[in-house]
């Protein structure tokens, strides 16, 4: 009977785990479809030597880029939030070694640099946030 509840409670987490790391992959994407718009509208404009518009890019792009660092933050909390609770209620059980994938890759709470998530959710903002600044400073040299 605890082995089917715990698959149970396992199946309901798996969903939810499915459903936050999906949000986590749009906003992603969402902050990448955007910035990128706006980078190109940047280089357009410094191209064609309209550079008194890219400011106001700058401005968006970096206020932008800064909010995301701040949802993608939220959104890896729900997702490591749904992983624990899969690993923890999987723990000491026959199930531990088939989801040992969710187990915490972290060194001192620092995604680990062979993860994916600490090249695109910290590298990724931090590129983009020094290609505005190369932007404008192209722009006002």
């Amino acid at each position: 009977m605890l082995e089917k509840e715990i698959l149970q409670k396992v199946e309901i987490y798996q969903q939810c785990l499915g459903t936050a790391t999906s949000l986590l992959q749009n906003y992603r994407n969402l902050f990448l479809t955007i910035e990128v718009i706006l980078l190109t509208l940047a280089v357009a404009l410094l191209t064609i030597g309209k550079i008194e518009y890219i400011g106001i890019l700058f401005v968006i792009g970096i206020i932008y880029c800064l909010a995301s660092i701040v949802v993608f933050k939220w959104g890896r909390k729900r997702v490591d939030y749904w992983r624990d609770r899969i690993f923890e209620e999987v723990k000491g059980t026959e199930l531990e070694k088939v989801f040992r994938v969710y187990q915490p890759a972290y060194i001192w709470k620092i995604p680990s640099l062979t993860s994916p998530r600490f090249w695109f959710d910290l590298f990724s903002p931090a590129m983009v946030l020094l290609l505005w600044i190369s932007i404008i400073a192209i722009a006002y040299s």
